[in-house]
């Protein structure tokens, strides 16, 4: 039985989550990511394991107040590390490798009510224009953009997708790569469909291959797609963060305002496993006034489309 911490027990956990769970890859990074910054703080005299007995509460206690402390960790980051912590001792637990969970009583600190950033729709309009289309790589990037906008999937959903997952006859995209190895089906917007085609014809792609690639052939990193976000934007003028985070926020925001879709609607287009992720969008400020006459154009043609799912 093994009864000492290091990175190799860390790996095996990681392992397990993959195999036996079938976690996304995003999912065991981040996993990784934040055990190895509570390796560090365990093994702050350079051993190279310590007894699992010595993690006890109040070191995992302990470890929290560093977090926020000395690292500085806003609540939202804190109750990450939470979640790996809770995640990786109920794996040792289940293994039997430790008889107490001292994880199980850890509390979450409370995160403040946030509104997610998202652009206002002339933002979106400013950052497309923005893009020349006067080259193959230009006219791949305004379709990229273009996509994280009008399909508000997630920038690793994005760079999974392929040919086939564009119907044009049945107007919808196909998103398999989403959270817990699920799809679900996108309505294929007017705009986006004529981008789309524009790029096709201009872009030879493998048969089964990726949807947007290199020049080479191969998939696009996700690190490629937040770079070309953030340097489009502030060509664009745009004083704001652009992510592609920051546009899937801003395709979720317009949608709901717009009174095209109700909130159910659209957890099933985000991909969301619940409402909780969602109800984050049903926010009223200053702008809401505004915003609410900014529809998405022509999504009384996507509210139709949604009828056929």
């Amino acid at each position: 039985m093994r009864k000492v911490f290091n990175t190799e027990l860390i790996e095996e956990f990681l392992t397990a989550l993959r195999v036996e769970l079938n976690r996304s890859e995003n999912t065991i990074k981040g996993y990784r990511k934040d055990l190895m910054v509570f390796k560090d703080f365990v093994l702050q005299e350079k051993k190279e394991s310590v007894p699992l007995a010595e993690l006890t509460a109040n070191l995992l206690g302990e470890y929290i107040q560093h977090l926020a402390r000395e690292r500085l960790y806003q609540a939202r980051t804190i109750r990450r590390h939470v979640a790996a912590l809770k995640s990786f001792f109920g794996y040792l637990e289940d293994a039997e490798y430790i008889e107490t969970n001292p994880a199980s009583d850890l509390v979450n600190p409370r995160c403040p009510d946030t509104e997610p950033n998202y652009l206002y729709r002339s933002e979106v309009m400013r950052l497309f224009a923005a893009i020349p289309v006067n080259t193959k790589t230009a006219l791949r990037d305004r379709s990229i953009l273009m996509t994280l906008f009008y399909t508000g999937v997630r920038v690793a959903e994005l760079v999974n997708l392929r040919r086939e997952d564009i119907c044009f006859a049945e107007k919808y995209v196909v998103v398999r790569k989403g959270k817990g190895a699920k799809y679900r089906r996108v309505p294929l917007h007017p705009k986006l469909e004529k981008q789309l085609r524009l790029y096709l014809e201009q872009w030879e792609l493998e048969p089964g291959g990726y949807l947007f690639t290199n020049g080479a052939g191969g998939r696009l990193s996700t690190e490629y797609i937040r770079q070309i976000t953030d340097r489009y934007a502030r060509e664009a003028g745009i004083k704001k963060k652009v992510t592609p985070h920051v546009l899937r926020h801003t395709y979720a925001t317009l949608l709901y305002r717009s009174g095209v879709v109700d909130i159910m609607t659209l957890s099933r287009l985000l991909g969301h496993s619940g409402l909780r992720n969602t109800t984050v969008y049903i926010h009223s400020d200053i702008e809401h006034l505004r915003t609410a006459l900014e529809k998405l154009p022509s999504f009384e043609i996507i509210q139709r489309r949604l009828s056929n799912f």
